[in-house]
């Protein structure tokens, strides 16, 4: 992101999360996790089930999170 900001003239008032965040909610009958990935770099996060905008099943072993990305997740 810090190449994003400096092309825009933006200076971050605070500094970004290294590693993705991990934010669920729940409802009745769902879990679900959103993952940004502020950081400059590729994570993983431990979670499993099927990752919302593509459709695709993540393993329990993790979904992968690019930088500057944001994955959904419904949980198992």
């Amino acid at each position: 992101m810090d190449a994003v900001y400096a092309a825009a003239g933006i200076v971050p008032d605070r500094a970004l999360p290294e590693d993705p965040e991990v934010v669920e909610h729940s409802g009745a009958t769902d879990r679900f996790q959103f993952l940004p990935n502020y950081s400059g770099q590729e994570s993983v996060v431990a979670t499993g089930g099927v990752e919302l905008v593509a459709g695709a099943s993540v393993p329990d072993a993790g979904q992968n999170v690019s930088a500057g990305a944001v994955r959904a997740v419904r949980r198992r």
